[in-house]
């Protein structure tokens, strides 16, 4: 399709709204469509379209489950005072500004799909706003079978983003330049200058990063640098959480130093794709913490199920690593970097499709290495 049709079909505009309430029926199914067929078969649709009072039907995405099951909401914009409204579900949207996209065309052609696609891969990204942590919604203007025909409108609630993708470079894979001096070399020695390092396990690390994942505990923000002065010439992006690329500085030095950023507020698929990428590349590996934020107290803490799921989709090898220090991070503090045997991507029991279990089972193993790790202290 050329890009003129393209702009015909597919239009946007940002508008505000005020606050209203959704109700309907709420179901996580493993395939698109799949609440819609729940809503009919038990004769909550009819109820939901009594609400709607003649108005479009509404589908809200409230994301996808780590076992892949499509979190749904079918329903309508009713009055909190509704009556009819027995045993359906509600969800209150506040007052703000939402980014509207009207998709119209064939059914046959995948419009709503392709619509999406548009979304996350060109329309977001070249925003100025991003995401806010609520969910998606589709208002369904028309849906025709028969005639083969939709039109949808795609409801996004946006904020005004503290950084966006025009300020990151997610189709560049290329490694900056800048990394392995900096780190390498000046970092090593002003770490090892301000720091008592001791790195040990230096025996399990591989002769080359690419398409492994290092997995670590996190203790404080400068802990990539210790990975990266003491995994020798190892060479890794790692995710950093956006809040951290507020500050020009900050974000210009993270990038230079190969850090990219993700939103942890929503499903920040242009991060989740970029780190994949990374991996398939073949030239740098993947720096994550598995626990998604920096510890309290300096002890391990449960994580998150991220790390799993990249490795899934890479089929990565995992790295595991642990920081470990007592107390505050002052000046010559003593720090030990130790570094465990590598995990083979087929010892992690993940599947060709998501499996929540399957993730939980990798997660839990990832972190008992690392924990294991922690035990041995200095």
């Amino acid at each position: 399709m050329s890009q003129k049709k393209e702009q015909k079909k597919i239009q946007k505009e940002i508008i505000e709204k005020e606050a209203f309430q959704v109700i309907g029926r709420r179901r996580a199914t493993p395939r698109a469509g799949g609440a819609w067929d729940i809503a009919r078969t038990d004769g909550s649709l009819a109820r939901i379209e009594g609400l709607a009072s003649g108005e479009p039907l509404l589908g809200l995405c409230f994301g996808f489950g780590e076992s892949g099951a499509n979190d749904y909401m079918v329903g309508a914009e009713a009055a909190q005072d509704a009556p009819g409204t027995e045993g359906l579900e509600r969800f209150a949207y506040p007052a703000g500004p939402w980014l509207v996209v009207t998709a119209e065309g064939k059914l046959s052609e995948n419009t709503l799909a392709e619509a999406w696609k548009a979304v996350h891969k060109k329309i977001l990204r070249k925003s100025a706003r991003v995401q806010a942590p609520l969910p998606t919604m589709e208002r369904y203007l028309a849906w025709e079978e028969q005639n083969d025909y939709c039109k949808v409108e795609i409801w996004i609630p946006v904020k005004k983003g503290e950084f966006h993708s025009k300020k990151y470079n997610f189709d560049r894979l290329d490694p900056y330049p800048s990394f392995q001096y900096f780190w390498i070399y000046l970092g090593r020695f002003l770490a090892r200058l301000m720091f008592r390092i001791k790195a040990e396990g230096l025996e399990n690390l591989p002769e080359s990063s690419a398409g492994i994942i290092l997995a670590c505990n996190h203790t404080h923000a400068l802990d990539p640098a210790f990975l990266a002065v003491t995994s020798k010439k190892l060479a890794w992006r790692f995710i950093a959480k956006i809040e951290l690329f507020r500050n020009p500085f900050v974000a210009w030095l993270f990038t230079q130093c190969n850090g990219f950023p993700i939103n942890r507020e929503i499903i920040d698929r242009r991060a989740m794709d970029f780190a994949v990428n990374v991996m398939k590349d073949g030239r740098m590996g993947l720096g994550v913490f598995p626990e998604g934020r920096r510890s309290p107290d300096g002890k391990i803490h449960e994580a998150r199920g991220g790390t799993a799921m990249f490795a899934r989709m890479a089929k990565a090898d995992i790295l595991p690593c642990c920081i470990y220090r007592e107390g505050d991070l002052k000046f010559r503090c003593h720090i030990t970097v130790r570094y465990g045997e590598l995990i083979p991507f087929g010892e992690l029991g993940l599947g060709e499709r998501p499996n929540k279990r399957e993730t939980q089972a990798a997660t839990e193993k990832i972190m008992d290495a690392i924990t294991a790790l922690w035990k041995l202290g200095f």
